[in-house]
């Protein structure tokens, strides 16, 4: 039987690019969180003027909740995922 809730069993590291503005990294994992996410790290790997690159580090329920949120990710303005890991 699967679990409804996140595991460390299911951690993922994605690299994401966002808009450089004010709240850009807040939004981010709040957009995580809200899918049932657990966040349980966010570090800035670089940053522009234009742009900030982020490894957000989050547990998840399964494989496919999060392929959900790095396609949810992909499809918000101004967010790029640059790399999935496990």
């Amino acid at each position: 039987m699967a679990s409804s809730a996140p595991s460390p069993g299911y951690s993922i590291t994605l690299r994401v690019a966002v808009n450089a503005a004010a709240g850009s990294t807040t939004d981010l994992a709040s957009a995580i969180a809200a899918t049932g996410a657990a966040v349980t790290a966010l570090d800035i790997v670089g940053s522009s003027h234009d742009q900030i690159v982020v490894d957000v580090t989050y547990n998840t329920i399964d494989d496919q909740h999060a392929e959900r949120i790095a396609e949810a990710l992909n499809a918000r303005p101004g967010t790029q995922v640059r790399k999935v890991s496990d």
